[in-house]
């Protein structure tokens, strides 16, 4: 019964909160702002901000990024003890008047973050960097472009890629499949509990994390999917009958 499960939840919160609570209570202590990344206003500047003016003026991810650096150093610098205080204020006015195309776009990099880890592996293989060209297709939604990429790499790198597409394809509808199981089926209403941790993983480094913080979220979509892909041999098996 959902009554149940609010107690778990709270649980679940106090004690996510008791870990991160040291960090947070020292940012405060040190530099005024309780908060949990220091860094996290450089980046939502020079990578979210960025991508999304790259996107918004079909610039390059390094052209964004150029004339937002101009644009950072035209700004005396914001007295506050906060690292990279005026940074997240640029940043916070320029995604606020772009809401829905920073909702967006974010949500696009929080896909191709929720990948397996093969990134690195592929750049190591791939000395001509396509790798990173087809990565950067997909971030841009270049739907033209993406193919013509992708043929152009190595018979080793077009293979990881089939198996990374199949993997992502087989994880969301299995965790979808294993969580329309539980909620719908079988109202396993503790399933929130797997639900809140993951959001907290997602975005308790803020609106400028990046995919090593969305990784940890892969093991729990993996086990929607398991106990999602068992629901058609659960229907094929025979009743159970007195002996």
């Amino acid at each position: 019964p959902s009554r149940k499960v609010l107690p778990q939840i709270v649980a679940l919160l106090v004690g996510f909160s008791i870990i991160v609570a040291p960090w947070l209570i020292r940012n405060q202590i040190h530099f005024g702002r309780f908060s949990l990344s220091s860094i996290g206003d450089n980046n939502l500047y020079f990578y979210n901000a960025t991508s999304l003016y790259g996107h918004l003026n079909g610039l390059t991810f390094e052209e964004a990024q150029q004339v937002f650096e101009e644009r950072w150093a035209a700004h005396q610098p914001w007295m506050d003890r906060w690292p990279n205080a005026l940074e997240g204020r640029l940043a916070r006015e320029y995604i606020l008047a772009h809401p829905f195309a920073f909702a967006f776009y974010n949500g696009v990099d929080a896909l191709n973050g929720l990948r397996p880890g093969f990134s690195y592996f592929l750049s190591l293989l791939d000395t001509s960097k396509q790798t990173q060209l087809a990565i950067r297709s997909f971030q841009e939604l270049n739907i033209r472009t993406a193919p013509q990429v992708w043929l152009s790499q190595g018979g080793v790198i077009k293979a990881i890629q089939v198996y990374m597409a199949a993997w992502v394809v087989v994880l969301f509808a299995g965790a979808g499949s294993g969580l329309w199981r539980l909620l719908a089926i079988e109202r396993r209403w503790d399933t929130a509990l797997f639900l809140i941790l993951a959001l907290m993983l997602l975005y308790l480094p803020g609106a400028a994390s990046n995919a090593r913080f969305r990784m940890p979220v892969e093991p729990l979509l993996a086990l929607f999917a398991a106990y999602g892909l068992q629901l058609p041999l659960r229907h094929r098996q025979p009743a159970a009958t007195d002996p």
